[in-house]
């Protein structure tokens, strides 16, 4: 999935970010277990580098939690950020993490659009993991 992301075709400059965007998101959900909602939450804020650790607000039950992260999830979220901002994103402590090529914060429809078998696969496998 995160070379399929790195591969995604881009119409003009300001989508060519969205291959990174896509690579970072994937990746930060394959290592720290957050659910997709999650993510797309993250403010720039939520990263504490010094502590590696995520702060996860309004989760699927509206509790707050830490999630911590390794050292290589938080230098690939830092370099993401830095690629961001020579792209001329905004990157204030409250700006979205993950965004689109407008610049605002990603939905989860924007995900579905962009990876619709690669989602289905993955619900398929989670379901048929539980389902045993």
């Amino acid at each position: 999935m995160i070379k399929c992301a790195l591969n995604i075709k881009y119409r003009s400059k300001r989508e060519s970010f969205k291959p990174y965007t896509y690579s970072t998101l994937i990746s930060l959900l394959w290592v720290s277990g957050l659910r997709i909602g999650e993510a797309l939450r993250l403010n720039i804020e939520d990263i504490d580098f010094e502590r590696l650790v995520l702060n996860i607000r309004l989760t699927k039950f509206f509790k707050s939690r830490l999630v911590p992260i390794s050292k290589s999830t938080g230098y690939a979220l830092k370099k993401y950020l830095q690629l961001r901002k020579s792209y001329g994103y905004k990157s204030k402590l409250k700006d979205p993490v993950f965004i689109n090529s407008d610049g605002v914060r990603c939905k989860i429809t924007n995900v579905d659009v962009t990876f619709p078998c690669c989602i289905f696969l993955v619900k398929h496998f989670i379901n048929c993991l539980f389902q045993h």
